[in-house]
């Protein structure tokens, strides 16, 4: 989390940044709660710290990706043109699947807006030029196949 914001607040004083806006592409199934629920419980940890962001508050929207190509587009949209009374997102986390993560990666890179998934893994994701505004907090799929050849290897 603290890199988007680092991304969002770069080249200005961090004093002067009063708001970030977070957008944030979570799947909204029983079953996937747990990161946004990760992700809610983070925003409140450093709002209420008095050492992380000390004079910036963060604010967040939530859109369902549904781990699904159209579902992340429009969520990426929405964030980015109508989220908090139209001023949009600064940054989004999210998606959670690399397919959703590519779609919104590429719309929301003509709004110039950073992008961290906390799970997509898709080697595709790492073409720089295709996604610059795109990080992801995971290896790719790639490497952790190659970790896992050289484990079964040294065993």
């Amino acid at each position: 989390m603290l890199p988007v914001l680092f991304a969002v607040i770069r080249g200005t004083n961090a004093q002067t940044v009063s708001e970030v806006r977070i957008g944030s592409l979570f799947q909204h199934r029983a079953a996937k709660v747990g990161r946004f629920a990760a992700f809610v419980m983070a925003v409140q940890e450093i709002n209420n710290s008095s050492e992380l962001l000390p004079h910036t508050t963060l604010k967040f929207a939530v859109k369902d990706s549904a781990c699904d190509k159209g579902s992340a587009l429009v969520g990426a949209h929405e964030l980015t043109r109508s989220s908090f009374s139209g001023l949009g997102a600064d940054a989004v986390i999210g998606a959670t699947c690399s397919d959703a993560s590519m779609a919104a990666a590429g719309y929301l890179t003509q709004y110039q807006v950073p992008q961290v998934s906390p799970s997509s893994t898709s080697s595709a994701l790492s073409d720089g030029a295709a996604y610059p505004y795109f990080a992801r907090t995971p290896p790719t799929d790639y490497w952790q196949s190659f970790a896992l050849a050289v484990r079964q290897c040294a065993a």
